[in-house]
């Protein structure tokens, strides 16, 4: 099963993989070195973790990428970018903390653009394993 989504990654386009494994994903994992910086800074690293997490499931299910992966992402990480704007305009962070923010931000938006067209993809019938 390993070796069947390993094949299914590697059949991805080159950008998606890099995107995926080089930033998409550590970017996610890095709010958890920012617990105790606000109020929000515990649900903004859940809600990355959540965007992430069930997707080991449809991995497992599917045994490989398909367009339900973009589901969680929209569930989780559509409330962590509302989540994050309030976090910013209301000054909540500052140095380090706010960079991280701003680029969990744009990461998690530019995602979601495609992750919408994914979930609709899928929606539509479109249900087949990288």
């Amino acid at each position: 099963m390993v070796e069947e989504i390993w094949r299914s990654f590697r059949r991805l386009p080159v950008w998606v993989q890099l995107w995926m494994s080089c930033w998409l994903v550590p970017v996610n994992i890095i709010p958890l070195f920012f617990f105790g910086q606000g109020m929000s800074s515990h649900w903004i690293a859940a809600l990355a973790l959540a965007g992430l997490l069930p997707n080991l499931g449809i991995l497992l299910r599917d045994r490989g990428f398909s367009s339900l992966m973009a589901l969680p992402h929209l569930i989780f990480w559509t409330p962590l970018v509302f989540l994050i704007c309030l976090t910013l305009l209301e000054n909540g962070a500052d140095g380090t903390y706010q960079l991280m923010l701003i680029v969990l931000l744009v990461t998690n938006f530019i995602s979601l653009v495609f992750d919408l067209r994914d979930w609709v993809a899928w929606c539509a019938g479109d249900r087949d394993v990288a």
